[in-house]
């Protein structure tokens, strides 16, 4: 769904040229301005703590020093030839950097040895020469557009100038100044990705999808999936920590960062989709995921983050407004974020990430206990609406907490309108009984029930023990959820008390659990899988 932040908190001022650009929860530690366009961004950090910013310029490769992130400073700079694409990452002390200036071979695959780079000075005479080695896979490869390189040092350069332009697979781990070749991936061109494990999450930005590759044979990759993306011009993607949710942005004006669950690539699903607050026609360019934030850089609007804690229900929750951001970087050990913007200015930032409020829950009729579809629930006093989808679920979320009136609408029946009371970090579940025009009906009520679960957290299995205060009709289930919203298990039970075990299959991880009987439910109770 396409929602906006609720911007109550007012927009930083800075003294600066952008002073009208918005910017919340994210606080502008220094900057260093460039005589020269800037492209892409990666950080390094080395075995003292120091801290470095590795930046793509459009005639060479900057290392910024950001230990102090309130005075950096460049230690070094390499030129190279121009180009207004250079992508750089990091294996065991060095640095790989890809340009795409087509043509010119100079610095095919460029690794800079960063063993020594806190004693490095801007007038060191060797430097550029004693720290750099050039590879070009025996003279054939000339540019790349991107690089990633996995956890197991294997690089993938993307978009390169050989065959359909697939990804290169490069073991770094023998010697990481003599890249060994494992294979290529040349079914379709790919403009980005990245890789964990056996699986390659390849961005097919000419194709429109992005795509799940097996590369547990680097000499043979299989495609397990494809999915096209909202705007049909995928431009990168990245994976969840657990694996089961994909991330990806579509290089397009009016477009989006867009969540899938991934978890069974027979059944890829879109969860939701977000644009930037400040301009919805805004152009998203390369999303990061760090834990339950999703960091973005976008043309003209800068630094978007995303609480993606429940990737079906994805709010904006702090922005940082720059001229045509390009790369954003997130992982430095401070926890300080790097941007980049094509004008050519590096900025140091920090945040504190703040969880939104959730608000989710069901719509159903009050007489027949059919689910509503395309009921809007709207926040009074803010901006958020979401709408209840062919199940008739509803999620959406806020950044700031406290009490607000919710009124859900749907042609032919009655608005209800009810109380909530929103907390950062707090899921609040809101069933919403929907009664037709001209029928009376009671405000939908909690599910009455005593329940106890152990144990809590648990490595094996659960067991629930219930006990309601009443009736319980035939609809009566006991349903979990994981935190995405997926259903992973669902019985029906019969009697007023009793005993279930369940659990045995889930993978670790945080669900929730609730009764419902169809007009009324429990309130959700958090179990913990974990070894």
């Amino acid at each position: 769904m396409k929602k906006l932040a609720l911007l109550l908190l007012a927009a930083l001022s800075f003294t600066s040229a952008y002073a009208q650009l918005t910017r919340y929860n994210v606080t502008l530690i220094d900057s260093l301005t460039y005589s020269t366009g800037l492209n892409d961004v990666w950080g390094y950090a080395d075995t003292s703590g120091n801290e470095f910013a590795l930046v793509g310029t459009q005639i060479g490769f900057s290392i910024v020093d950001v230990t102090d992130p309130a005075n950096i400073f460049e230690r070094a700079n390499i030129p190279g030839p121009f180009t207004i694409w250079r992508d750089i990452k990091t294996w065991n002390n060095h640095a790989y950097v890809v340009h795409d200036g087509v043509g010119s071979g100079s610095q095919s695959l460029m690794i800079v040895d960063l063993n020594n780079i806190s004693n490095v000075t801007l007038s060191d005479p060797n430097f550029n020469n004693d720290a750099v080695t050039i590879y070009t896979l025996g003279d054939s490869l000339t540019n790349a557009h991107n690089i990633f390189i996995d956890e197991n040092g294997v690089a993938y350069l993307f978009g390169h100038n050989l065959g359909n332009r697939g990804a290169i697979m490069l073991d770094l781990t023998q010697n990481p100044k003599a890249p060994v070749y494992l294979g290529t991936f040349d079914t379709f061109y790919l403009h980005d990705g990245m890789a964990r494990g056996d699986t390659l999450w390849g961005a097919a930005v000419y194709n429109g999808f992005f795509a799940a590759i097996d590369v547990s044979n680097k000499a043979n990759p299989v495609v397990m999936a494809t999915k096209a993306t909202p705007n049909f011009f995928t431009h990168n993607c990245w994976i969840s920590d657990n694996g089961q949710t994909l991330f990806t942005t579509d290089e397009k004006a009016d477009a989006f960062v867009a969540s899938y669950d991934v978890s069974d690539l027979s059944n890829i699903s879109e969860l939701d989709r977000i644009q930037a607050s400040t301009d919805t026609n805004a152009l998203p360019h390369n999303a990061h995921v760090l834990g339950d934030f999703v960091v973005s850089s976008y043309y003209s609007e800068g630094l978007q983050i995303v609480d993606a804690t429940r990737p079906h229900n994805m709010i904006e929750v702090a922005q940082f407004q720059t001229q045509d951001a390009w790369g954003a970087y997130p992982y430095l050990p401070s926890g300080n974020i790097l941007v980049t913007d094509i004008p050519g200015t590096l900025y140091v930032l920090s945040s504190t990430y703040p969880k939104a409020c959730y608000l989710e829950g069901n719509v159903i009729d009050s007489i027949t206990n059919n689910v509503i579809s395309n009921a809007t629930i709207e926040l009074l006093t803010t901006s958020n609406t979401a709408q209840s989808n062919a199940l008739g679920d509803y999620a959406t979320a806020l950044l700031t907490g406290g009490t607000y009136t919710v009124v859900v609408t749907k042609a032919g029946y009655q608005p209800d309108t009810s109380s909530v009371v929103l907390n950062n970090g707090v899921l609040t579940i809101l069933n919403v009984k929907l009664a037709a025009e001209g029928v009376s009906v009671n405000e939908f009520e909690e599910l009455a029930v005593s329940t106890t679960i152990y144990p809590n957290p648990s490595s094996t299995s659960f067991t629930i023990d219930y006990e309601f205060n009443n009736h319980v009709n035939n609809n009566t289930s006991v349903i979990v959820t994981d935190i995405t919203g997926r259903k992973v298990f669902e019985t029906s039970i019969f009697n007023s008390k009793g005993k279930i075990n369940f659990g045995e299959g889930f993978t670790n991880g945080v669900y929730l659990l609730r009764i419902a009987d169809g007009t009324k439910t429990s309130t959700p109770i958090k179990i913990i899988k974990a070894n």
